[in-house]
């Protein structure tokens, strides 16, 4: 069975070549994602996708929605997730599908999540003024 490691220098690359335009875009707004397919076919968009996503300091992810279930912890860090919650390790939040959330603002220290996609398909969200969100900010 795989086994990553944080301290890996290839971690935040583990990224299923269908899923490459979200990394890339993330890694040029200075954020970092890993992403592991549950199941098979990384390219499978019904399979259920699991996230790590590093956001820096300061950084922003506008208000938005995906198309199935989303369940969300906090690894390190804090975020600000709106309506006056902030998140802490440990702490979880879920969204329903078509549901829109956020903004969400990594706090001073920036923020390391997992969010778990019941499908793949999921990690494209779509802000309330209709943009593509990938998972990471709109730039």
């Amino acid at each position: 069975m795989p086994f990553h490691r944080t301290d890996d220098p290839e971690f935040w690359n583990n990224t299923p070549a269908a899923r490459r335009d979200s990394h890339d875009r993330a890694a040029s707004a200075g954020w970092k994602i890993s992403m592991y397919p549950l199941g098979d076919d990384a390219a499978d968009d019904d399979a259920p996708l699991a996230v790590l996503m590093y956001i820096p300091p300061g950084g922003v992810l506008p208000r938005h929605k995906h198309a199935c279930h989303r369940v969300e912890v906090m690894v390190q860090g804090s975020l600000d997730i709106g309506e006056g919650r902030t998140m802490h390790p440990g702490d979880v939040h879920t969204s329903d599908p078509d549901r829109f959330y956020g903004p969400h603002t990594a706090g001073p220290d920036g923020s390391l999540t997992v969010e778990i996609f019941s499908a793949a398909r999921g990690l494209v969200g779509e802000t309330p003024e209709g943009e593509v969100t990938r998972a990471v900010p709109i730039t």
